[in-house]
C-alpha cells in the first residue's frame, strides 16, 4: 500500500506543479492586485506572485484550469479505489523559483 499514490495515478508532475503556481499567482493578483500600488505593504514573495499573476494571459489560465480539472478527476478516481489518503505534514519554506 506504500506506493498507492503512484499506482493510483497521482504521482506529482511538472504540469501539475506549473498549473498550481499559475493559479495561485493569478488568484493573488485577482485578490491583491489593486493594492499593489503600495508595494511596501507586501512581502517580496507575495509581491512577486501578484506581479507574475498580472502577466498571465487568458490562455495560460485556461491551460492551468484544464490541468487542474484533470488532476481533480484523477483524484476522484483514486478515492474510488483507495479508502485512505494519508500525507506527511512537514512545513517547507519555498520561493517563487521552487
Amino acid at each position: 500500500m506504500r506506493n498507492a499514490a503512484v499506482a493510483g495515478g497521482l504521482a506529482a508532475s511538472a504540469s501539475a506543479t506549473a498549473a498550481f503556481r499559475i493559479l495561485r499567482a493569478w488568484n493573488n493578483a485577482a485578490t491583491c492586485g489593486e493594492r499593489l500600488r503600495h508595494p511596501e505593504a507586501f512581502k517580496d514573495m507575495l509581491k512577486g506572485e501578484i506581479e507574475q499573476g498580472l502577466r498571465y494571459t487568458g490562455a495560460d489560465i485556461a491551460h492551468a484550469e484544464a490541468t487542474h480539472s484533470q488532476i481533480w478527476r484523477r483524484f476522484q478516481a483514486f478515492l474510488e479505489k483507495y479508502e485512505y489518503f494519508v500525507l506527511p505534514a512537514v512545513r517547507r519554506e519555498h520561493t517563487l523559483s521552487d
